[in-house]
């Protein structure tokens, strides 16, 4: 069989593959999957017996198909010879001369239970169009199952005439111009590629977020001289946009992890002759490193710790701030370690209340929740990452400095690095540092920002108040939905018996620690949702210590994703 002119070899679209049926291999899989479907599923024709189906209309039949790796998962046939199946389903098969001369019927639309939903049925459609476009064909003729006459409506098709039945499925002959469905079409396979679940395993684990498809895009791009103008530009825009975001007055840019960026917080202040004693706050295992780090430093500081899950108690805080006469707070705003979000509004409070200045470790809470530094004048440092619910990648640390920054001294003893101040001031990197996780950052900004819905432009700079207003309501948006999936991970957790650490009230939105039963071994639930393609938390020291699991929603992760885990993880721990 030769390829039609108007599609290639093969196309890729999300996952998977579309391409027309050559090879004997893909033949005999979808007479295979037309058996299942036609036969077993919708009961339109009697069981030959030997589990394939060969179409009436082989002979003459092009077959698209959507196959994943060596699969054919989704199918359907096109011909433009008459005669033409659909003419015995029409009380009046005339009708069919008056619609052109060129029209084109599409019969045997197949795609595989588990892939419904996904870029299967946007790929082959588009596949059809493309080929119809192409080839000069006027009108797509259909016999649509009387189930699915909705999709069939929005993809642009008319009925012809009444239902009839074949077997015990009921069809209705339909037609829909070509010209006039493109648009349809496209949008529609466009939202089901969106909606389809990446390849590989899905990251839902808290120490990695899962890449949208431009940040794996920006990933592969050729790399930067750290000392171009390209990279000077893009270094500066990512400076800008990540001060928009949280309402920093400026943001250091570093090469390394969150602990750096952390490292940076306490050498800063330590290097302060006018920092004075401080207090760390500590509830959890992320809150007990900053106590470590303090020490290190040589801070002068008072801890106060609390039962991991529980929230910091303000009231121990004021007398602690009292007593010691403390200038500054040091604590971790979304206890990673427990799903804890902390209070860091009342925090700052209290602090303004006493003369104190609050920095935080805000690593894991940078994109998950506003972060609002303008609207804390007490809120001198924030320590980020990319990788986390920003959505980029590991490779870079962030410190971004609040209105209440105290001026450089004692900076001249620091180790060059660990120079904030220093970071702070030039417009540049300071050092060598890689183009990827740059590019990768800026790329998933862009889906953060705002969409300039009159021109289609996404991830500009708010250089006026329009735009800033644009990017204020996107972001609106974007809390929201992060606020939406962590409700979804908390009510799919309980619904199959996997009790949140932390209460609601308190919970953080993308990362959810849960318990499970005592009769269930943590780690064969790991190892059972690595195997479904899911990546959990809970293989770090202090989760396996507990016994506790960690489902995180950080990057680009669907509700429908989970609704598959759910499901998964539901009937496995039913098993047991």
């Amino acid at each position: 069989m030769s390829l039609p002119e108007s599609l290639p070899a093969a196309v890729r679209r999300g996952r998977f593959v579309f391409k027309v049926a050559t090879h004997a291999r893909e033949l005999e899989q979808l007479h295979r999957l037309n058996h299942a479907t036609f036969v077993r599923e919708v009961p339109q024709h009697a069981d030959p017996g030997h589990e394939r189906l060969v179409d009436k209309f082989h002979g003459k039949n092009l077959y698209f198909v959507a196959k994943l790796d060596e699969h054919v998962v989704g199918m359907v046939s096109v011909h433009g010879e008459p005669p033409f199946s659909i003419a015995s389903r029409l009380p009046d098969p005339r009708v069919l001369d008056t619609l052109g001369a060129h029209p084109l019927e599409v019969r045997l639309l197949a795609v595989r239970p588990e892939h419904r939903g996904s870029a299967v049925l946007g790929g082959l459609a588009l596949a059809v169009l493309r080929h119809a476009q192409h080839r000069g064909y006027t009108h797509l003729l259909i016999s649509g199952h009387r189930d699915r006459l909705r999709l069939y409506t929005r993809m642009g098709f008319e009925p012809l005439g009444p239902a009839v039945f074949d077997g015990d499925a009921a069809f209705v002959p339909m037609v829909a111009h070509v010209a006039k469905i493109p648009e349809l079409v496209d949008a529609t396979a466009r939202r089901l590629t969106q909606r389809e679940r990446p390849a590989g395993p899905l990251s839902l684990t808290p120490g990695a977020a899962q890449l949208a498809p431009r940040v794996l895009e920006a990933l592969a791009a050729p790399p930067l001289d750290h000392r171009s103008e390209a990279f000077a530009a893009r270094f500066a825009q990512l400076r800008r946009r990540l001060a928009a975001f949280t309402g920093a007055r400026n943001v250091a840019v570093f090469c390394g992890s969150g602990t750096l960026a952390n490292e940076v917080v306490a050498a800063t202040l330590a290097a302060d002759p006018q920092a004075g004693a401080g207090l760390v706050l500590s509830n959890g295992e992320f809150g007990d490193r900053l106590v470590r780090q303090a020490e290190r430093a040589g801070l002068r500081a008072q801890v106060l710790t609390w039962p991991w899950g529980q929230p910091w108690a303000l009231d121990d805080v004021a007398a602690a701030l009292r007593r010691h006469r403390a200038r500054w707070i040091w604590a971790v705003h979304l206890e990673t370690s427990t799903g804890q979000l902390n209070d860091l509004a009342g925090l700052c409070a209290l602090a303004a209340e006493h003369g104190a200045r609050v920095c935080v470790d805000a690593i894991s809470s940078v994109g998950a929740v506003p972060l609002a530094l303008a609207a804390h004048p007490t809120l001198a440092l924030a320590s980020g990452v990319p990788h986390k619910a920003l959505g980029g990648t590991p490779g870079l640390a962030f410190v971004f400095a609040g209105r209440t920054l105290r001026p450089r001294a004692g900076t001249a003893r620091l180790p060059t690095y660990l120079d904030l101040h220093a970071t702070l001031d030039a417009p540049g990197p300071r050092f060598t540092m890689p183009s990827a996780p740059l590019l990768a950052a800026l790329a998933a900004l862009d889906d953060l920002d705002a969409h300039d819905r009159s021109t289609g432009q996404t991830g500009h700079d708010a250089t006026d108040a329009t735009d800033a207003a644009a990017a204020t309501v996107t972001q609106a948006e974007h809390f929201a939905r992060q606020a939406a999936l962590g409700r979804h991970v908390r009510a799919g957790l309980t619904g199959i018996g996997l009790r949140p650490l932390v209460s609601a009230a308190r919970a953080s939105p993308t990362v959810t620690t849960f318990v499970t039963p005592s009769s269930v071994d943590p780690e064969a639930l790991l190892d059972a949702a690595d195997s479904w393609g899911f990546t959990l938390g809970g293989r770090s020291a202090y989760l396996r210590k507990r016994g506790w699991l960690q489902l995180s929603t950080m990057g680009a992760v669907q509700p429908r994703h989970l609704d598959e885990l759910f499901a998964r993880t539901g009937r496995w721990l039913a098993q047991r």
